[in-house]
């Protein structure tokens, strides 16, 4: 699987991510699944009254943004793509928080979007981590942007040892 960006998608999206290498950002792609592709139809960076913690080493939205990010991937026939920063300069991986958070979250929003896929993103300076939950577990997830593709860390360690 892999997630299709142009240029000026990543830029925008990576710029927001990691706009302060003194606390994580996050944001969220509402995109359609063809052929193996994900194509993002709406880009939406989450701004600072959306959290209701935002640190270094982690965020918390609030109920009423996670809230209407479902609403809005059901609206628009869409799943959700998750992304969020660990600004420090090390290879990007899914923290133990950020995997218990997935594992707890992913199962509620794949029901209340009739099993669409659910993806995260984790990105860093220079590299970045990222699954796809399509079928059971999460699998890794591509980036190509203009063509030329990007491949993940795969250096998170899943309760379940996948991946």
């Amino acid at each position: 699987m892999r997630l299709v960006l142009t240029r000026g998608q990543h830029d925008a999206l990576w710029e927001h991510l990691l706009q302060d290498d003194s606390r994580e950002e996050a944001a969220f792609l509402l995109a359609t699944e063809s052929d193996s592709t994900l194509t993002p139809k709406e880009i939406i960076l989450v701004p600072p009254a959306g959290f209701i913690g935002h640190a270094r080493y982690g965020i918390e939205l609030t109920d009423e943004f996670r809230a209407g990010i479902i609403k809005a991937a059901h609206d628009r026939d869409a799943m959700i793509i998750e992304a969020h920063s660990h600004p420090f300069p090390m290879p990007a991986a899914f923290s133990s928080f950020d995997v218990a958070g997935l594992r707890e979250f992913v199962p509620h929003v794949r029901w209340r979007l009739k099993g669409k896929p659910y993806a995260a993103i984790v990105a860093g300076p220079t590299t970045f981590d990222a699954v796809i939950w399509k079928n059971n577990g999460p699998e890794p997830l591509a980036i190509s942007i203009d063509q030329m593709t990007l491949l993940p860390t795969r250096r998170t360690r899943w309760d379940d040892g996948s991946l």
